[in-house]
C-alpha cells in the first residue's frame, strides 16, 4: 500500500542529496580515485586481481563505505546491491534473501563466507541472516555473481558473499561502537587488533537487542478483500470452511469488530501480541604467528517468531539458532610467483532449546509483556496441545589446500578439499512433561573434491580463463549420497580500450541436496530419499564495462540462466494410500539484466545507482515466480564534506510482485503486494573529539507504509501471508578508537 504522493519521495530524496559538484579533482586526488577503482579482489580465482579482469562480475562494498551508510547489520547491505529480493519475515528468519531470481524457502541458494568460513548451516544450507555480525572488523565484502562452483563447491549457486577481514595491523588498536534507536535497540560492538613482529592478535564481537515494532493493530488485505490483523487469527489451521466470509476460528467471537474469547466465563479480546524481542551477539578471536593463523568464532541469535508465523497456529518460544567454528591456515611461499594455502576447519550449526505448541486456541506468555486480557501460561484455553522442545546440533569439518602459480601470461590455482559433516535427519524434542531427548537418527555425509583454475592472457587486451571441479559424493556406512558429478566455468574478457571491457562467462553450479531434504521425514512426507542428485544450474552471461573518464563507471550485465533437477515434493504410493517424497523435478528458466553507475565528484565524493530487471519462469507451468519483483532500484550518495561530515542518502524502490500463492484462490491468503518507496540516511560527524565519530540514521525517512511477502508457504493460516515492514525509526551511535 503505497501512501505517499509519489513526487514526494523524488523530492525528498533530491533535496537531501544535492550538493554542489566538487572542484577539478587534483593529480593526486586522481592517484586515489585510480587506486580505489583498482583494488585487488580474489573471489573469481582465488588469486589477487582487479576486478575488471576477474572472469566473473564483482561488487565489491567497502569498509568506508559500510562506515559512511550506517549500516546496522549485515542484513542492510544487501537491500543496496543488484540482483536481491528481499523477504523480511521479521522473526527467526529476519531476512530471507533471493538472488538472481531463485525464490526457495530459506536463503540458500548462495554462499555466505566469513572470513574464510562459510555460514550457512549444515542442515538445510540456510544462511541466518540478520543483526549478528559485527560490521567495524570488516575490509570489504566481495559480491560474486553466477555460478560459482568451480571454486567455492556446492551451493554456491547463485554467487557468494565473501566477507573479508582487516588484518590485526590494519586496525592496530581498539574500537568501540555504541548505539541505541528506536523500539529500544541497543547495540555495542568491539574491534581489537595489534601486530607484534611476527605476531598478530585479533577480536572483536558484537552484542544486539531490540524490541522490536510492535506488531499489535497493523494490518493487510486478504484475498476476500478483509482487514488482517497481524496480531488477530482468522482461521484455525485450515479446518473451517474457506467460503464462511467471517473466517474467524471456532470459539471466537466477534464484538464491535474484535475478535474476543470466552475466558474464565468472560469474553476478552483476544490479542495475538505479535511483538517480541531480539538478542543477537558475536565473538571472534584469534592469533597468528608468522606464515600461521587460528582463529574461533561463536555466534547466536534469539528472536521471537511471531511476525512469521499466524498467532497461535504455532506459537513459539524464542527459536536460537547457534553457530560456531574453529579454524587454521597456513600460508607457504614456495617462490616469489607460488604459493600454498592450507586449511582446516570445524564448523557447528544448530539450534538452541525452543518450545512450540501446535494448538487451536493456546496462549504462551513466556516473557514480560503479559497484557490482562492474555490466558495465563497454565491455562491451555478452549483447544488443546502439547508444548514441545526442538534442538539441533550438528557439524563439519572441511579442510582443503590452494596452490596458486603464475608464470609469464598464466596464472592458475589447483587444490582439493575433504568434507565431513555429521547430521540429523530431523528435530531432536521432548515434552514438557517428559525431561529425556529423543533425538533422530543421524547420517555420516562425506564430499572429496578436486579442481582447478587458470587464466592466460596472450594479449593485453585479451584474456581466457576456465576451469574444472570434480566432486564425490557419499553417505559413510549407508546407502546415499549423490556420486560423482563434474563442473566447468569458461570466460573470455576483452577490453579493446581502458574504457571498454566486455565479459562473456559460461558456467555451471549445483545445489546439494540438504541432509533435510533427504532424510527429514514428516506427516505427508513420509519416504526418506537418501539419493538424490543435486540441482543443476546452467548460466551464460554477458557483463560490459563502459568508464567514460576515470570518474564514471558504468556496468550492464545480461544472463540466460537455466536450473534443472529442482528438488520438490511428488505424490509416491504409500501403504494403502499415497504420500509425497522429495525428488528432482522440474526447471525453471530465468532471464535478468542489472545496470549499476557509479560517478566519483571526487576519491572521497560519489553518487551511484543501480537496477535490476529479472523473470522467472517455472517451465512446466509456464507462470512466473511469486515473491520476486520484476524491478527494483537504487539510488546513493556517499559524500564527505571538508573531511568532517560523512553524508550518505539511500532510496529503494521495488515494483510490486505477485505472491508465491498468486495463483491460489484460497480466500485467507494474499496475491498481490504493492510497489513501494523507502529512504535511508546517515550523517557521521568524523572527529567530534579526539578519535571519536558520531553518526545518527534515519530508516524509512517518509514513513512509508508497505508489507514484504511473506515467507514459506506465506498461506494465510499456518503462515503470515505478508509481513507489515517498520515505518520511520531512527539510532544515534557513537565510535571511539583508541
Amino acid at each position: 500500500m503505497v501512501r505517499n504522493s509519489p513526487f514526494a519521495p523524488v523530492l525528498s530524496f533530491l533535496l537531501l542529496s544535492s550538493v554542489p559538484l566538487a572542484a577539478q579533482a587534483t593529480s593526486d586526488d586522481e592517484k586515489e580515485l585510480a587506486a580505489l577503482l583498482n583494488n585487488a579482489i580474489v573471489s573469481a580465482s582465488r588469486w589477487e586481481q582487479s576486478a575488471s579482469k576477474a572472469p566473473a562480475k564483482i561488487v565489491v562494498i567497502t569498509a568506508d563505505e559500510i562506515k559512511r551508510r550506517g549500516y546496522l547489520g549485515l542484513d542492510e547491505i544487501f537491500h543496496d546491491i543488484p540482483g536481491a529480493d528481499i523477504d523480511k519475515g521479521r522473526g527467526v528468519e529476519w531476512t530471507t534473501v533471493f538472488m538472481r531470481g531463485m525464490r526457495t524457502e530459506n536463503t540458500d541458494r548462495f554462499l555466505l563466507i566469513w572470513d574464510g568460513v562459510i555460514q550457512n548451516d549444515t542442515w538445510k544450507y540456510n544462511v541466518w541472516v540478520s543483526r549478528q555480525y559485527p560490521l567495524s572488523n570488516i575490509d570489504r565484502i566481495e559480491i560474486m555473481y553466477g555460478p560459482s562452483s568451480l571454486l567455492w563447491g556446492a551451493n554456491a549457486f547463485a554467487g557468494i558473499i565473501n566477507v573479508i577481514l582487516k588484518t590485526p595491523g590494519q586496525v592496530d588498536g581498539m574500537t568501540v561502537n555504541a548505539t541505541a534507536g528506536s523500539y529500544n535497540s541497543r547495540m555495542g560492538e568491539l574491534n581489537y587488533g595489534r601486530q607484534y613482529g611476527d605476531w598478530r592478535f585479533m577480536a572483536n564481537g558484537r552484542w544486539f537487542a531490540s524490541d522490536e515494532m510492535d506488531m499489535n493493530d497493523e494490518y493487510w488485505i486478504d484475498n476476500a478483500g478483509r482487514k488482517r490483523y497481524q496480531n488477530w487469527i482468522l482461521s484455525r489451521d485450515g479446518l473451517r470452511d474457506p467460503s464462511d466470509p467471517s473466517g474467524y476460528a471456532k470459539g471466537l467471537k466477534v464484538v464491535n469488530g474484535i475478535p474476543h474469547q470466552s475466558f474464565n466465563g468472560v469474553d476478552v479480546p483476544f490479542d495475538g501480541t505479535a511483538y517480541g524481542d531480539t538478542k543477537d551477539w558475536f565473538i571472534q578471536a584469534g592469533a597468528g604467528y608468522k606464515s600461521l593463523d587460528f582463529r574461533a568464532l561463536f555466534w547466536s541469535r534469539n528472536e521471537i517468531e511471531d511476525n512469521w508465523y499466524v498467532p497461535l497456529r504455532r506459537m513459539h518460544g524464542p527459536w536460537t539458532p547457534v553457530g560456531s567454528a574453529i579454524y587454521l591456515t597456513h600460508d607457504l611461499k614456495i617462490s616469489d610467483t607460488t604459493f600454498l594455502k592450507s586449511y582446516a576447519r570445524r564448523v557447528t550449526a544448530g539450534l538452541d532449546s525452543d518450545h512450540s505448541i501446535d494448538a487451536a486456541f493456546t496462549r504462551i506468555i513466556n516473557n514480560n509483556r503479559n497484557d490482562p486480557n492474555n490466558l495465563k501460561t497454565s491455562d491451555l484455553g478452549t483447544g488443546s496441545g502439547v508444548m514441545t522442545y526442538y534442538g539441533l546440533s550438528n557439524y563439519e569439518i572441511r579442510t582443503g589446500e590452494l596452490l596458486n602459480t603464475a608464470r609469464g601470461r598464466w596464472e592458475a590455482v589447483g587444490g582439493w578439499e575433504y568434507t565431513k559433516a555429521k547430521n540429523y535427519e530431523d528435530y531432536n524434542t521432548r515434552t514438557l512433561t517428559s525431561a529425556p531427548w529423543k533425538y533422530s537418527p543421524q547420517h555420516d555425509e562425506r564430499n572429496a573434491a578436486a579442481f582447478g583454475n587458470a587464466q592466460w592472457s596472450p594479449s593485453a587486451k585479451l584474456s581466457v580463463a576456465g576451469g574444472i571441479r570434480f566432486d564425490h559424493n557419499y553417505v559413510h556406512g549407508e546407502k546415499g549420497g549423490f556420486g560423482d558429478l563434474t563442473t566447468h566455468r569458461i570466460a573470455g574478457i576483452y577490453s579493446p580500450s581502458d574504457q571498454h571491457v566486455v565479459k562473456l562467462i559460461y558456467g555451471q553450479a549445483f545445489q546439494a541436496p540438504s541432509p533435510w531434504a533427504k532424510f527429514s521425514t514428516t506427516p505427508g512426507r513420509d519416504i526418506a530419499n537418501p539419493t538424490l542428485k543435486p540441482e543443476k544450474l546452467q548460466s551464460t552471461e554477458l557483463v560490459y564495462t563502459f568508464t567514460p573518464s576515470l570518474s564514471w563507471v558504468n556496468t550492464l550485465s545480461i544472463y540466460n540462466n537455466k536450473v534443472t533437477d529442482i528438488i520438490a515434493g511428488v505424490t509416491v504410493p504409500f501403504g494403502t494410500g499415497v504420500t509425497t517424497q522429495n525428488q528432482n523435478s522440474g526447471s525453471l528458466k530465468i532471464f535478468g539484466q542489472e545496470l549499476e553507475s557509479r560517478y566519483y565528484l571526487d576519491s572521497k565524493n560519489s553518487i551511484w545507482f543501480n537496477a535490476t530487471a529479472s523473470r522467472t519462469t517455472n517451465e512446466a507451468t509456464g507462470h512466473r515466480q511469486g515473491d520476486l519483483a520484476p524491478f527494483k532500484a537504487n539510488l546513493g550518495t556517499d559524500l564527505l564534506f571538508q573531511k568532517k561530515w560523512a553524508v550518505s542518502a539511500r532510496a529503494h524502490y521495488v515494483s510490486a510482485r505477485d505472491t508465491i500463492n498468486q495463483h491460489s484462490t484460497d480466500i485467507f491468503t494474499k496475491g498481490h503486494v504493492d510497489a513501494y518507496f523507502t529512504i535511508d540516511a546517515a550523517v557521521t560527524r568524523v572527529g567530534l573529539a579526539k578519535n571519536v565519530d558520531v553518526r545518527v540514521g534515519v530508516y524509512n525517512l517518509l514513513n512509508e507504509h508497505y508489507e514484504d511477502p511473506g515467507v514459506r508457504a506465506a498461506d494465510g493460516r499456518g503462515n503470515n501471508a505478508v509481513i507489515v515492514q517498520e515505518g520511520r525509526r531512527g539510532y544515534v551511535g557513537v565510535a571511539y578508537h583508541f
